[in-house]
């Protein structure tokens, strides 16, 4: 096999520049086994301060760190962010073995096998994400096949696997040798089940807009513009433009992006988990103003913190589990995440109505819909179903997958990949009032109720959704801008007045906001050239 021919070719000794060569052959089968002698390469000063040194990292960030000598473009974020990275590898260094290689491994294992990227373009995440270079201070094997899923050693000898689960629910930790728990199997069945459910509803909508056919009419040449102008962005991977129903996409050849490429959103994982609640509350088996169950703390403090649901989404209950850079791994890792952010919960820390935007609160929401369904197999294997039963297949939107946690909890802070078309669908469906092809998917009702902002102690934070107009002021938008926002310039927009949507991909945020946060931004320049569209 080419994983085994490639084990063969590469010695025990072969550093990451070496198997960058070899990185397009072996595709999804990489194997790097680095143990390299990293004596005389030049570290940046910030990691000589934080205690790293020659004998305590692992050779992978060796490389990286000679990358960056060398000038490489991204690795020069890290210096760059000299205090934020000092900061993260002071954390690092005490969370624990597992938590670190269980980042990387997840990263790894979501890139290279759900995703489809080679090796190269993972390093090249990594390096254009200091948190993620970061852990490879420690990283001294990464192995990844397809077959069996990722797994990490770091230079003290633990080692952490993820599982491959499929196109749709991607990858998961596992937990000892019988894997996360003794339902692993379940999780192949909803993955099954999901295919199922893909498949039904690619042929249902094969040949409907915008599932399949989008239109093709002429579009304004500002709109054009605008499209060529984003992508002009090094850090671009796509710009969908969706005007009065007709798309414009434009991809990035330079990072080997297509229409069909699945793209992390990060943080509009948050915006999916809206609309799942708000397709549930439909159905009559959530109440969004109950108190979430959070058997981790006590009912006191749920009071005080007035921790309902719908305030849990906006993000209206007092201060939240630290997650400063760093401490999100613990989050991300954990085993029940929701669990964990309850476990580490300042307590009286805060009035209930106070903002604090936190991914921990998203998690919290995601098991209380687990909670809305039997607490059985057959109740685990709806919930595992029900994004694509209740959301993605209804519109078309069959190429998302969503990750869960080892207690089986979709991860909705941060953990969906998708197409940049069906993230467009999302947007179309918010445009849409929650209508497609002539089903109601999501009650016209809760998009409107989620995407406006309801207190004044958060102006700029809707359900799930941020208000751009109200957040970045500077951007002078006079019209509302509704958006899905992820880490890294992942965005959403829904702009109602003007019938349009926009969709931005890409490897870092850096130039990203350029094109719509200021004054006379392109987006701005394209708003003010489209005419008002009553909705």
């Amino acid at each position: 096999s080419i994983n085994l021919l490639t084990r063969t070719f590469i010695s025990h000794r072969t550093n990451l520049s070496a198997m960058r060569l070899l990185s397009m052959a072996t595709m999804l089968w990489c194997i790097v086994t680095a143990s390299a002698d990293v004596r005389g390469v030049e570290m940046p000063t910030w990691i000589e301060e934080a205690g790293c040194t020659d004998g305590q990292c692992g050779p992978i960030a060796m490389n990286l760190m000679q990358t960056a000598n060398e000038g490489h473009r991204n690795t020069a974020a890290l210096q760059t962010r000299k205090k934020v990275a000092e900061r993260v590898v002071r954390h690092l260094k005490g969370i624990g073995d597992s938590v670190r290689a269980s980042a990387v491994a997840q990263q790894a294992c979501s890139l290279c096998l759900l995703a489809g990227r080679n090796l190269d373009e993972y390093m090249a995440v990594v390096t254009g994400t200091p948190e993620l270079g970061i852990l490879f201070l420690w990283v001294a094997e990464l192995s990844v096949d397809k077959t069996v899923g990722v797994t990490v050693g770091d230079v003290h000898g633990t080692n952490v696997t993820y599982a491959f689960l499929g196109n749709h629910l991607g990858c998961v930790r596992m937990e000892g040798p019988s894997g996360p728990s003794p339902q692993l199997g379940l999780l192949s069945q909803a993955s099954v089940a999901i295919d199922g459910l893909v498949d039904e509803s690619q042929r249902r909508l094969a040949n409907t807009w915008p599932a399949g056919l989008w239109p093709s009419a002429a579009v304004p040449q500002p709109v054009l513009d605008f499209a060529d102008t984003a992508i002009e962005d090094p850090d671009a991977y796509a710009i969908l433009v969706s005007y009065k129903g007709t798309l414009v996409e434009r991809y990035s050849s330079k990072h080997s992006i297509t229409a069909e490429s699945k793209l992390h959103g990060w943080s509009m994982a948050k915006s999916i988990l809206s609309l799942l609640i708000g397709a549930r509350q439909g159905e009559g088996h959530l109440d969004p103003a109950s108190y979430i169950r959070a058997l981790e703390i006590g009912d006191d403090e749920k009071m005080r913190r007035n921790l309902t649901i719908e305030n849990v989404l906006s993000m209206r209950v007092g201060q939240p589990l630290d997650e400063s850079l760093g401490t999100s791994f613990d989050l991300w890792t954990a085993h029940s995440s929701a669990a964990y952010a309850l476990e580490g919960l300042p307590r009286h820390s805060s009035q209930d109505g106070d903002f604090y935007y936190a991914s921990s609160n998203s998690n919290l929401n995601s098991r209380e819909l687990r909670y809305t369904f039997a607490d059985d197999a057959q109740g685990l294997a709806e919930y595992l179903e029900y994004p694509w039963q209740a959301l993605f297949a209804p519109i078309g939107a069959t190429s998302f997958a969503c990750e869960v946690d080892p207690a089986f909890t979709f991860v909705f802070s941060s953990f969906c990949y998708a197409s940049a078309r069906d993230y467009m669908k999302i947007g179309q469906l918010i445009l849409q009032k929650g209508s497609w092809e002539g089903e109601q998917v999501i009650p016209a009702g809760w998009i409107e109720s989620t995407t406006r902002v309801v207190s004044e102690r958060s102006p700029e934070y809707a359900s799930g959704w941020w208000r751009k107009e109200r957040q970045y002021p500077t951007a002078e938008f006079d019209t509302p801008v509704i958006s899905a926002t992820g880490v890294s310039g992942q965005y959403t927009l829904v702009i109602p007045e003007h019938d349009l949507v926009i969709v931005r991909l890409g490897l870092a945020e850096g130039r990203s906001t350029a094109w719509w946060n200021s004054s006379g931004s392109p987006l701005k320049v394209l708003l003010d050239s489209l005419p008002s569209t009553p909705r």
